[in-house]
């Protein structure tokens, strides 16, 4: 992202967002406490420091907009670039259709002008797909150009990634081989290991709590 994209304020953010829905007359002000201001500044907020630093970080509780705010950048990068492509990493099938239909109702309800980039009629314009495979991914985005309308925002799983799953599916989460009963070898740990750094720490923990049990036993 050039440097030059930094220096974004919300004010500036509000003349292309309303984070307000059912509110035209929305604008930011500054001072106020309202979660849509906070949406504004948090938008300006993620650009620069993308701009500044090419990573951002948002963290937040639940029901404070995270994700319109994420779609927030996307949307003025496509205002700027209406070639670029995202990639979203979510944790699960839910979140990313989650993802799908929170791009089609920002896009319709809260991108204020239909540009021809973003937004056209009511619709966005740029198209997202979700992708449960990484071989599913690679080759959506390998083909992307025999595409009529190519895609530009790819959304995927973290565990479609991991290379433990050859889907996503919703069932919960597989417990490591180390608590499973026959399935407690080195090699089926070491397996796991090699593919989820989450669970190796998982295992290590639990491998050194079982062997100092055995010593004191």
């Amino acid at each position: 992202m050039p440097r030059e994209w930094g220096g974004l304020r919300p004010e500036q953010v509000a003349q292309w967002i309303n984070f307000e829905q059912g509110n035209a007359g929305w604008s930011y002000r500054s001072g106020e406490k309202s979660m849509f201001s906070r949406q504004a500044e948090g938008v300006a907020h993620l650009w620069n420091g993308l701009s500044r630093d090419r990573v951002a970080l948002l963290a937040d509780e639940v029901g404070t907009g995270k994700t319109f705010q994420a779609l927030g950048v996307v949307a003025l990068l496509w205002r700027m670039n209406p070639k670029a492509k995202v990639l979203v990493m979510a944790p699960n099938r839910d979140i990313c259709q989650h993802w799908e239909n929170e791009l089609a109702a920002f896009v319709k309800h809260h991108y204020r002008e239909a540009d021809g980039r973003v937004k056209q009629g009511d619709k966005a314009i740029p198209a997202a797909a979700a992708f449960y495979g990484l071989h599913e991914l690679t080759e959506a985005i390998e083909k992307r150009l025999e595409q009529e309308r190519p895609t530009q925002l790819y959304i995927t799983s973290i565990r479609s990634l991991s290379g433990l799953l050859k889907g996503d599916g919703k069932a919960g989460r597989e417990r490591p081989p180390s608590v499973r009963p026959g399935t407690t070898t080195d090699a089926s740990r070491q397996r796991w290991a090699q593919t989820d750094s989450t669970w190796w720490s998982w295992t290590r923990h639990t491998t050194s709590a079982t062997r100092r049990a055995a010593r004191s036993g």
